[in-house]
Parts: structure tokens; sequence; C-alpha cells
């Protein structure tokens, strides 16, 4: 009998959409083996995408206003309903009292962390982050057999990533400039860093990518549209983000998932916090030489950011390190690594 796997995961322009692509990732590996995908999660203003639709042979829609006991009791539910033999838990809500509901239910499950030094009762947990060494799991694992998949050879990135990756050339020149900051960006981020270098030279092209859900996309459109003498390319939900990764020379980006893909294709950037959790992971970026970490965005100037960018544009040996740090850290091949273990292992 193959697998039958459920994933728990939200989505809101808060939260963004990281967690739910990493999950659509680590699905579509398990879909190879054989396995039986239902989704259910918690999406605030967004529409479920149609990947989504395609991997998942069922969905269940929860309410985005749920408790924690209810929302355990409700994986309770669907793991006998559709014989569930592994959860996937992606969310903020999986706290002490949640894990045990799961765990005297008899289910197995992977659970993500980003080292918020809950106590872990589950049976493998996931932390892919650069920081993750830093997390004394040790003294916060409730079952010896716990097993931890810790560090970037474990970040899940979609398979054309890997495709890109082998077309990745470094340019010494900046002709290309990407800006994202994920599904979210219900700070402003866009508009913010787009006014803030456009007056480094207009003929670099700006590419930026941004989901319909985005709560700014209406002032991001109207940015564009006033600015005409600066070259900029807006792409609404594009599903060819390794491309524009691939093709891109330099990037802004924000410190969550995005930051494992621009890693990979060996894209120089700079990273705008836009959330208080990218902030250990940042700073990791930052250490290792794959990123220039610019902080939250709440206490950065436009001006300061122009400064940045444009000493990166012209620095080509900082850029090629960059490079190198970046695509050595991260191979892409996490989600068959992760997929590969729990198959084995269960």
């Amino acid at each position: 009998m193959s697998e039958r796997v459920l994933f728990r995961c939200d989505v809101s322009p808060q939260i963004g959409t990281g967690h739910l692509r990493r999950c659509i990732t680590l699905a579509r590996e398990l879909k190879d083996y054989g396995a039986f995908i239902c989704f259910a999660c918690r999406h605030e203003s967004f529409e479920i995408d149609n990947e989504l639709r395609t991997i998942a042979d069922e969905y269940v829609s929860l309410p985005w206003f749920i408790t924690s006991e209810s929302d355990a009791q409700e994986v309770v539910r669907l793991c006998n309903e559709y014989e569930i033999s592994i959860v996937v838990i992606d969310h903020y809500h999986a706290e002490t009292e949640y894990q045990k509901q799961l765990y005297e239910a008899g289910i197995k499950w992977l659970q993500f962390d980003g080292g918020f030094q809950n106590p872990l009762w589950a049976k493998w947990v996931i932390n892919s982050n650069l920081a993750a060494h830093k997390c004394n799991y040790s003294n916060i694992r409730e079952k010896d057999e716990t097993v931890f998949l810790c560090g970037p050879k474990y970040a899940l990135l979609r398979r054309e990533f890997l495709d890109w990756r082998l077309k990745s050339i470094f340019s010494e020149q900046v002709q290309k400039i990407l800006f994202t900051f994920g599904g979210g960006d219900d700070k402003g981020a866009t508009v913010f860093c787009l006014n803030a270098t456009k007056s480094i030279a207009p003929d670099i092209e700006r590419v930026v990518l941004v989901s319909s859900a985005n709560p700014g996309i209406l002032h991001i459109t109207n940015w564009v549209k006033q600015n005409n003498h600066v070259e900029v390319k807006l792409e609404v939900d594009s599903d060819e983000i390794a491309r524009h990764m691939c093709e891109a020379d330099l990037a802004i980006i924000s410190g969550g998932v995005t930051a494992f893909e621009t890693a990979s294709m060996g894209l120089p950037n700079i990273i705008i916090q836009i959330a208080e959790n990218q902030r250990r992971n940042a700073d990791a970026w930052h250490e290792h030489g794959v990123s220039i970490n610019m902080g939250r965005i709440e206490m950065l100037n436009q001006d300061y950011i122009k400064q940045r960018v444009d000493t990166l544009v012209h620095d080509v040996e900082m850029r090629r390190t960059m490079s190198n740090a970046g695509m050595e850290m991260v191979d892409c091949s996490g989600a068959e690594r992760v997929a590969k273990i729990l198959f084995s292992s269960n």
C-alpha cells in the first residue's frame, strides 16, 4: 500500500506563500513515489493555485480563525478519514499541546521548525536554515528517536531550480536586477526598494516578481506606469521564477524561501527583512558571504539602500564571491533527500 500524506500549512499576505510553496515541492516528490496527497490549509485572501489543485488528491479548506486545540483535532480527524500514514506540519501553531494531541493519537509527522525552541514530539524535524546548527535540539526533543534534518541541504526547492541552475552563468556586468519579496509583502517593500534604486543606472532592466494577492499590487502597478523612464518588467503570478533568477545579475529580496532560491542559482542578493522570523536566517546568509543583510525594512532609509545597491553593482569580485558561496551552499536536491528519508524510515 502506498503512503498517504496529509500536508497542514497556512498562507496569507502576512505569512506569505513560502510554507505552501515548499509543501507543494515536497508533495510533488512524494507523488512520484506513488503517495496519496491531501492538503489542509488556512488561506486568507489567497486563491489556491492551480499547481496545488493538480498535485492534491484531496483539499480541505480550514477556517482562518481556529484554535490550536481545534486545529489539532481536525488533523486527527482527517488522518482517520483519509487513512493518513504521514503528516507534514508547516505552520506556526504547532506548540507543545498541539503536538501532544497528535502524538497521543498515534500520528507520525514531519514538522518544519524555525528554531523557536518549543518542545518537539515529531518523528522528523526539518530546519533548513543556515542557523539551524545554533538550535540545541538535544534539550527540547521529547523522543529519542526523533530525526533532525538540519541545514540547507534539506531546503525544498522546485525542480526547475535545478534545471535553470545548470544554465546559470555569472556576468561581470549587471544588466538586470530582480525585485521579489515573496507572496506577501504587506510592508510595501517592493515600491520602497524601487524608489530607492530608480536613479541607479536607469538603463539596467528591473524585473519585479509579485503575487496578485499582494496587498500593494495596485501601488506597484501605478509606480511602474508613473516611472516610465526606468525600464521595469512587472511579472504577476509568474510560473518562471527560476528562469528570472537565472537571467538576473543581482536581486533585492526578503529573507524567506526566496533566499534559498537565489543562493541555489548563484544570484548575488541584498536581503530586506519584512518579518521578524527572517532575522536569524538573514544574519546567517550574511555571515556566510551569500547575501548582504540590510536588516528590518522599518529601520531603513532609501539613501542607504541606494548606496549599498550601487556599491554591489560596481563590485564584480564581491558579486562573484557571493555567487560561488550561494551555489556551494544550496544544491537543489533537498526535496529528493527528504522524500527518500520519509519513505525509507516509515
